[in-house]
């Protein structure tokens, strides 16, 4: 008894191939007018879409415009951590200083003078 191997290939592109194997020359001869009819069938498909998949364009990253800037650090230059804290979320260095006491800047928030500006000696000269 002769073996016949069908081998049907289709790849991402939309080619195809139908092929028949068998160690039996009558057994071959026997099985080509299936491969060819296999081979008219595909070329019917092949006008479907379906066969082929679409191909995506990877989209571009888009802007993240909820997220706010990252302030950077004074004293160390380095981004800051948003924290949430007991009233509410606030930025901080996660730096030590030399001292070995965790970095105190706090940058200003929007909307507010600096605190430097809020206790200048000159202000405070005004108010005597």
């Amino acid at each position: 008894m002769s073996k016949v191997i069908y081998e049907l290939i289709l790849s991402h592109d939309g080619k195809y191939s139908v092929s028949v194997k068998s160690d039996d020359p009558l057994a071959l001869q026997a099985a080509l007018p299936l491969a060819k009819r296999l081979q008219a069938g595909l070329s019917e498909v092949d006008e479907s879409p379906s066969l082929t998949p679409p191909i995506r364009q990877p989209r571009a990253p888009q802007p993240d415009l909820q997220r706010p800037q990252v302030p950077l650090c004074g004293v160390h230059s380095t981004p800051m951590t948003q924290v949430q804290g007991k009233h509410g979320p606030f930025w901080s260095c996660h730096e030590r200083t030399l001292d070995g006491s965790w970095c105190s800047y706090r940058p200003t928030r929007a909307g507010t003078e600096s605190p430097a500006s809020r206790f200048s000696p000159a202000k405070e000269a005004a108010n005597v």
